[in-house]
């Protein structure tokens, strides 16, 4: 989730944003796959993403996403 927040904000903003509101144009979709375990310790978690039409920036996106999971792991209590 912290991946989709992330990434959603800056293409919102078209740059990276300390604000990581979801735009207003944003639309989820309810199309979202079931999350599941796999095999041994893994498992597959699915989190709706918001669709922009006219996103202000793509570049970076799929940086951001990797970046904001990596936060996530590394915060104490949290999973990512």
């Amino acid at each position: 989730m912290a991946g989709n927040l992330l990434a959603s904000a800056r293409a919102h903003r078209g740059q990276p944003s300390p604000d990581l509101a979801v735009g207003d144009d944003a639309v989820f979709g309810d199309a979202t796959p079931g999350s599941a375990g796999l095999d041994g310790d893994w498992r597959a978690d699915c989190v709706p993403s918001p669709y922009l039409r006219r996103p202000r920036g793509t570049v970076g996106l799929g940086d951001t996403f990797v970046g904001g999971i990596l936060l996530a792991a590394g915060i104490p209590g949290l999973t990512a």
